[in-house]
Parts: structure tokens; C-alpha cells; sequence
């Protein structure tokens, strides 16, 4: 966990490595104290991150969730003890599938090394939690069922790694995500963009669920959906998966794996995108024939995937590239703008 959020806020505070990697970003603190930690570059900080998650990678070998006995799949009252070799444990230790287990720290490494430009060890990491094949896609009745107590908007068992959040609904639909066009919604046009409704995304089963249609005025607005739950109820354990965030998804890892082997394996890479567009509910195949072809389907797939999520904003970040605002707006790729300021106290207290 160390690693993970010195990480983001490295994403947040420091250049992309790209851009410059020797330049001090922010402290890798290590031990408990009052006094502060000195500043580390953006090289030292990433291999302090490294070294971390391998650590944890090596102690995490006993992990329970690598077990074939293990089956990550939904929870259901009185499903505490279904993993049999966990009987003697309380539901806080089996449930190993949220929390930063073996395969959510591989998955970590591999975003690492990627941001870090070193891709054959992302892919290394990447086909470690690929090749597993211990978290499964979500299936289309889940993610499309009638019934709210049976829909899963988040891709659940997809989840490798997922914040538990129990207020989620609270500060996320009734705050962020309301069905009017007083916070945060997008220009229907813009969200039919997105997701390539009048072409290869005319079956994108993300579009239909994440977002619903608001009249406003004269016009129409589409409100986000995606962290919408139900009452508590029976079908899954007090309907635990409307209550997590996700921290990483396996279609981010198959994105990875497919930029890490596209030098290598055009068609493997092809694949692997393809794998994650076809359980999305696109059967067109994707073109990624250039690199710059591969860049932009990956952007895209990035901004249909993790739609209000934030992971967007760090794969713009890292390839240094323009952003894509809404109705064909681009705001340059600058520092001022992938660079968030220190807070004050870290400039008042820290060691620079």
C-alpha cells in the first residue's frame, strides 16, 4: 500500500518520466517520524516503488487467492467460509480478492514499470495476472440484469484490487454523479463520441449502462451511472460490490500487455485488445496496424474503460500527449498542467 499511493502521488506531483526523471518529485517516506523526508527524483522514487511491490511480491507467494481452491467470484450471505482452506479465518482475512493481493501487486508492477518505460517487465507482470486466469470476465447477463439487486456496473469480479468505500453512494450519486446538470454529466453528443455508438461501439454495453439520459431545457445531458446501487438486499452479501471503487481492473492490464508486445506481436497485442472490446460488446476487430493507430485505440479504449475513474488523465500524463476535451476540444500536452504544485505545508516543512 506504501508503494501504491506514493506511486499515484508521484503521477500527481512529478513529471512523467518521459518528460524528465531527474528532477525531485516528492519524499518516498519510509519510517514513522516527525522529521521530514528529502525529496526523491522521479527515477529514485519509481525504483523505491519497485523494489516495495517485488518485496511484497516475493512475501504474497502464500497469498490464499493464488490457491486453485480459490474462486473469485461474487459474495453471497452466508457465504463467508466458501473457500474451504480459509475456514478457520475470519471473513476480513479470506477475503483476499479486494485488498492488495499477489496478482493486484503484479498487476501494480506492471503499471509501474510501463510508466516507468520499462516494457518487458510490464509485460512480464502483466502475463503473470493474465495467464492466471483467476479473475474471469464479467458476464453480459450481470452487467445487463433487469433486476438492480443483480447488476453489476463496476465489472466486480474483474476487479483485482478495489477501495471499500462504504459512503460510496452517498458522496458519489447524491454529490458527483446527480441526474441533472448541476455537477459533474457529459454532453450526450460527446458521450455517443465516446463510445462510437453510430459505429464499431453500437453494441458497447458500457454505454447503455453507465450512463443514463437527462432532459435539460432544450437539450439532453448524460448522467453517469456507474457507481448507481441498489438498496441492500439479499443477492450479493448486502450487494457488497455497489460498495467498492476500483483500484485496478484486469482490462487495464490486457491494455498494458497489449503496448508492452505490439514491437514484438502486432497480432498478440491486437488480441488482447480485442479480448477486452469483445466483453464490452464490440465484435468489430481493432485496427492497430501503426503505432499511431495503436496509441489512439488505446486512449480510447482508456477513456471508454475507465470512465470516471482518473486513471485517464495518468495515460495522457505518461505518453505526453494532448488531451481530449469534450465536442473535439484538445488542451495541450503542458507541465503546468500534468504537474500539480506541492501543497503549501510539504513546501513550508519538506526537505528541498
Amino acid at each position: 500500500m506504501r508503494a501504491y499511493l506514493h506511486f499515484d502521488a508521484l503521477r500527481l506531483f512529478g513529471p512523467a518520466p518521459a518528460v524528465n526523471d531527474k528532477i525531485e518529485a516528492i519524499p518516498y517516506v519510509t519510517t514513522y517520524s516527525n522529521k521530514s523526508t528529502k525529496l526523491s527524483t522521479v527515477s529514485q522514487l519509481l525504483d523505491s516503488v519497485i523494489r516495495d511491490l517485488e518485496e511484497a511480491k516475493e512475501l504474497l507467494k502464500v497469498d490464499p487467492i493464488r490457491l486453485k481452491s480459490y474462486v473469485v467470484g461474487y459474495p453471497t450471505v452466508g457465504d463467508t467460509l466458501k473457500n474451504s482452506e480459509l475456514q478457520d479465518k475470519s471473513l476480513f482475512l479470506q477475503n483476499r480478492r479486494h485488498r492488495l493481493n499477489y496478482y493486484a501487486v503484479c498487476g501494480l508492477l506492471a503499471r509501474t514499470y510501463l510508466y516507468k518505460g520499462d516494457k518487458i517487465k510490464a509485460l512480464l507482470s502483466a502475463r503473470e495476472v493474465i495467464d492466471a486466469k483467476k479473475f474471469p470476465w464479467t458476464n453480459a447477463t450481470d452487467f445487463l440484469a433487469v433486476d438492480a439487486d443483480k447488476k453489476d456496473r463496476v465489472f466486480y469480479k474483474e476487479l483485482l484490487f478495489a477501495w471499500y468505500i462504504p459512503a460510496m453512494n452517498s458522496s458519489y450519486n447524491n454529490d458527483w454523479f446527480q441526474d441533472n446538470n448541476s455537477a459533474i454529466y457529459l454532453d450526450q453528443d460527446e458521450a455517443k463520441t465516446i463510445y462510437e455508438v453510430a459505429g464499431a461501439g453500437g453494441g458497447d454495453m458500457r454505454y447503455t449502462q453507465w450512463f443514463g439520459t437527462v432532459s435539460v431545457g432544450n437539450s439532453f445531458i448524460s448522467s453517469i451511472h456507474k457507481y448507481r446501487r441498489n438498496t441492500l438486499g439479499d443477492s450479493f452479501a448486502a450487494n457488497l460490490h455497489y460498495l467498492v471503487a476500483p483500484g485496478i481492473r484486469l482490462s487495464e492490464i490486457y491494455y498494458i500487455a497489449a503496448e508492452c508486445s505490439y514491437e514484438t506481436s502486432p497480432a498478440q497485442a491486437a488480441a488482447w485488445l480485442d479480448e477486452v472490446r469483445e466483453h464490452r460488446g464490440i465484435g468489430q476487430k481493432v485496427d492497430i496496424s501503426t503505432n499511431a493507430k495503436l496509441r489512439s485505440e488505446l486512449l480510447k479504449e482508456y477513456r471508454k474503460e475507465m470512465f470516471a475513474e482518473g486513471q485517464l488523465f495518468f495515460a495522457y500524463k505518461r505518453l505526453n500527449v494532448p488531451i481530449v476535451g469534450q465536442q473535439g476540444t484538445t488542451i495541450p500536452a503542458s507541465q503546468q498542467i500534468y504537474v500539480w504544485p506541492l501543497p503549501d505545508d510539504e513546501i513550508i516543512y519538506g526537505q528541498r
